[in-house]
């Protein structure tokens, strides 16, 4: 497999421990288009759990990526479950590794629109309509 296969394929066991191993202890994982970031293992780790605990069936699928020296990007589609809404949503994740290969610093970017109940997501809910929804 190719080194953004095993990135992918790293999600889809849908397991913490094959996405840390990729990762340096200093990595920073930066979520742009959700807007959060991620600091370190414990980062990484809890960033994984979350995407499992929000769409425990989630699936991606590879569409190609590349790495050269210590530069990488993956292109891929996420699609599962979330608020019992089956979706798809396109991404791509882009990052530079260390000597050793290991992810130092990932920036994640997709299609919030794709999304359901995000805002500007497919339905562009009311803000106030989720949080009472959600609460």
């Amino acid at each position: 497999m190719t080194w953004s296969e095993d990135f992918i394929a790293a999600f889809n066991t849908h397991e913490v421990e094959p996405m840390l191993a990729l990762c340096s202890p200093d990595i920073y994982w930066d979520d742009v288009s959700g807007h959060i970031g991620y600091k370190g293992l414990d980062g990484v780790k809890t960033m994984v759990e979350l995407t499992l605990m929000a769409i425990p069936d989630c699936k991606f699928a590879h569409h190609g990526g590349m790495k050269h020296g210590n530069q990488y990007s993956v292109e891929w589609t996420i699609s599962g479950t979330i608020f019992n809404t089956e979706f798809a949503c396109r991404g791509a994740s882009v990052g530079e590794t260390d000597d050793d290969g290991l992810i130092v610093h990932n920036r994640d970017y997709w299609d919030s629109r794709s999304f359901p109940e995000m805002p500007a997501g497919p339905d562009n809910p009311d803000l106030e309509e989720l949080q009472a929804k959600h609460s």
